[in-house]
């Protein structure tokens, strides 16, 4: 059969489109995709993605030019059975749903679409994504999508939007739970999990509402080492203001604790992991600022600790024509800090409302905690075994292992990513 979709200035959404047209149990042989103009991320490479998902699909690239005129002449050219009119601008999407001879033309909604829509495929949890045949108004199904074919490589990198996608994917397949060892981290209750929890948003302090007021105050933050700790990625929403941008000031003294706390800490004590985290998030959140905050005095030994954070932030305040205030987790700097005001993180809440890539990458270095190495791994109970195993590398990046072929789904989000 002839799928047909429209080409995007970014091919993800073409791509996007495409692939969620296989939840609905097609398998074309041709995939035809109209552009108005060539694109340098041409999608030779989805072919090969395809014949992942046992799918064999010649995929053919039109371009038609800019106007009503010629997308009207040249679309009702081709015989076509069903047309994504998803991606693509709107009079592409409305000229190709009137005057395609197509058999269906489809749309697909995603609620409350924020630029999802340009993440990778899987992204979006399915239950917030409806497929309408534009014909007649009918909703249509999803189902899980084909099973990956045996002769994959087992291993693959995934980035944290990718670990979101997988589980994603994982879920249309059935009940899906996380496991460490032998223990569902569901039923775990200690630090390593905690942590992991608050990074994704899982759990969340209450006075992150009183960040979000005190920037409407023209303030500007310093944050204590375990704020990088705990927060982890959600510091770049947290502390950013759209009209005065990103409001969180690095810290050396923080910098130069988490470093000596990596280079101190030996091999096999589980509080490495947790410094590993801070300092992933600090170089994450603060990349660009680096080379300066690693800048010291010839012959100047490189201080850390709380006094020296409370030093940081009371130069800062006579330096700022701005509000200055310290935030952290610590009682003790809560209580000493005098001079320059200080926020402290201490009560926490459930939130359903959380990034389950996130979790998935902090829970991927339990076996770098807990004795005996043990692995996250996800178990779906469809198979009522598990299937894929998640670890994390000394680079940081997380290694997926498939321990069922049919389910390589890690394997083909990592070359959707490369495309």
């Amino acid at each position: 059969m002839k799928l047909a979709t429209l080409g995007s200035n970014k091919s993800v959404t073409t791509i996007n489109a495409i692939m969620t047209e296989l939840l609905t149990d097609i398998k074309p042989s041709e995939i035809y995709v109209y552009r108005e103009s060539e694109t340098k991320e041409p999608l030779y490479g989805l072919k090969d993605v395809l014949k992942m998902l046992g799918i064999s699909s010649e995929i053919h690239e039109k371009v038609i030019g800019e106007g009503v005129t010629p997308w009207r002449e040249k679309i009702s050219q081709d015989s076509i059975d069903i047309f994504d009119i998803t991606p693509g601008r709107k009079y592409m999407a409305l000229i190709s749903a009137n005057y395609s001879h197509a058999g269906e033309v489809r749309y697909v909604y995603v609620k409350e679409e924020e630029n999802q829509g340009y993440k990778i495929f899987g992204y979006v949890p399915f239950e917030k994504l409806k497929i309408f045949r534009i014909n007649d108004g009918k909703e249509i199904g999803i189902n899980p999508p084909p099973y990956t074919i045996g002769s994959l490589d087992k291993e693959a990198i995934l980035d944290v939007d990718s670990l979101t996608a997988l589980y994603n994917i994982l879920k249309l397949h059935g009940e899906v739970k996380l496991k460490i060892g032998f223990d569902y981290v569901d039923d775990m209750d200690d630090e390593f999990i905690k942590i992991c929890e608050i990074r994704s948003g899982r759990l969340r302090y209450k006075e992150e509402e009183k960040i979000k007021e005190y920037l409407k105050l023209d303030t500007i933050f310093v944050a204590d080492t375990n704020v990088y700790i705990n927060l982890g990625n959600r510091i770049r929403k947290l502390f950013y203001e759209k009209e005065k941008g990103f409001a969180l000031i690095p810290s050396a003294s923080v910098y130069n604790e988490l470093e000596e706390k990596l280079e101190s800490t030996q091999k096999g004590d589980n509080k490495l992991v947790v410094f590993r985290l801070g300092m992933d998030t600090y170089k994450s959140v603060h990349r660009s600022l680096i080379p300066e905050v690693e800048k010291t005095e010839a012959g100047e030994k490189r201080k850390s600790g709380d006094v020296t954070l409370k030093e940081e932030a009371e130069r800062l305040k006579g330096a700022l024509p701005h509000n200055v205030m310290i935030v952290t987790g610590d009682k003790g700097i809560f209580i000493s800090s005098h001079s320059v005001k200080t926020l402290q993180l201490k009560e926490l809440y459930s939130s359903k409302d959380y990034d389950i890539g996130e979790f998935l990458y902090c829970l991927s270095f339990s076996e770098y905690y807990y004795e005996g190495r043990k692995k996250l791994k996800i178990e779906l109970n469809e198979e009522g075994k598990e299937v894929v195993e998640i670890t994390t590398n000394e680079d940081y990046k997380v290694r997926v292992r498939t321990l069922d072929p049919k389910y390589n789904y890690a394997k083909v989000l990592e070359s959707l990513r490369e495309l």
